[in-house]
């Protein structure tokens, strides 16, 4: 994956006002993660200051606020890399250790607003009925949203 497919990815995503997630996002090289650290904050700044068009990589494009970027990442498998900080600062951090939805914890912005915790522990609940067995996935919704 390079920086360019991402931005791509991020531009489409931006002007549809779509949702995307990106599995197994640690895979990226560190290089290509810096990158895309830029791209992902470009938009958020975009959807903080409210702008209907913005400056992305050089292009003037639309915005749709409902734009949504999520990652997944299975840490400490070989071939994965530590999100950069200036990539990590941009998403909420949730981890999910167990299927037990007990288990879930919820940090950053999501302490201090336990109903949301309570609808992430009712989704997990939910998922892990329809899902396979694997849970070992996290998952980092953008901040933004």
């Amino acid at each position: 994956m390079v920086f360019q497919s991402c931005g791509n990815i991020y531009k489409g995503l931006a002007q549809t006002g779509a949702w995307g997630c990106f599995d197994e996002f640690n895979r990226i090289s560190v290089e290509v993660l810096s990158v895309v650290a830029v791209q992902v904050k470009t938009v958020q700044d975009a959807i903080r200051a409210r702008k209907t068009k913005f400056n992305f990589l050089g292009e003037n494009i639309a915005l749709v606020p409902t734009v949504g970027m999520f990652i997944t990442m299975n840490p400490g498998y070989a071939g994965r890399t530590e999100l950069p900080e200036n990539l990590k600062v941009l998403f909420r951090y949730e981890k999910c250790r167990f299927k037990n939805e007990k288990s879930i914890g919820c940090k950053g912005d999501w302490v201090q607003k336990p109903p949301m915790c309570t609808h992430e522990k009712r989704l997990c609940s939910f998922t892990n009925i329809l899902n396979s067995g694997k849970w070992r996935y996290q998952v980092l919704p953008s901040s933004a949203i």
